[in-house]
């Protein structure tokens, strides 16, 4: 069992994310589109009696993906997913943790 998915299961409910792969979304985008992007932006919110749930997410190994293309379109899916979920963290405290092995120059840890 990874780390991240080890640390989730010791974190009280309201607290505990989703993990996923960075890569496993720029794939999901090659086979669904622009829906993708809504789908880790826009609509990671539980509904609630009179109140939005914000749906925390770990957007695993940031950096390990590429630009995919859907039909023609190509997209950096992993900066637009982070530019929206950005707005909604100010706007609706949208959560976010990416973990990476990117250092400060862009490239890969050793």
């Amino acid at each position: 069992m990874k780390l991240l998915q080890l640390l989730q299961l010791l974190l009280p409910i309201e607290y505990r994310y989703q993990v996923k792969a960075c890569r496993d979304i720029s794939f999901e985008f090659q086979k669904d589109g622009f829906e993708v992007i809504h789908r880790y932006s826009k609509r990671s919110f539980d509904i609630s009696p009179g109140r939005k749930v914000p749906k925390i997410i770990c957007l695993d190994d940031l950096g390990a993906e590429q630009s995919i293309k859907h039909f023609g379109s190509e997209c950096n899916v992993i900066a637009e997913i982070l530019l929206s979920r950005y707005g909604l963290f100010i706007s609706d405290n949208l959560i976010t943790h990416i973990p990476t092995n990117l250092g400060p120059s862009g490239r890969e840890l050793d």
